[in-house]
């Protein structure tokens, strides 16, 4: 798996045009949320979901510093019920203690 770190700006995903790499080539991607929770990730996975038409797996790992902001039931629900491009996506939602290296797993 190719690891890309970048700042979330999301601006061109509102465009009606979608890259082909993401409807034809993304079978897999990791969002990991470390300090700040930023509604832009969730945008970032709804779109995914809705546009990667052979996505298999979707983990979004959050760590315990920034699910403190965030409702993780919010999380769920709009991953939940967001489209999907891909009928077999599976979407895991984890919750990472950096300082235990715990590690909780939702599967969805």
């Amino acid at each position: 798996m190719t690891q890309v770190a970048v700042q979330l700006d999301v601006g061109f995903l509102k465009s009606e045009e979608v890259p082909d790499c993401v409807v034809s080539s993304l079978k897999s991607v990791e969002l990991k949320i470390y300090n700040e929770w930023e509604e832009n990730v969730l945008f970032l996975a709804k779109y995914l979901l809705e546009n990667s038409h052979v996505l298999k797996l979707m983990i979004v790992s959050i760590d315990t510093f920034a699910a403190k902001k965030v409702a993780l039931q919010k999380v769920e629900e709009v991953l939940l019920n967001a489209p999907r491009a891909s009928g077999s996506a599976t979407i895991q939602i984890e919750i990472i203690d950096q300082r235990k290296k715990n590690i909780a797993t939702l599967i969805t």
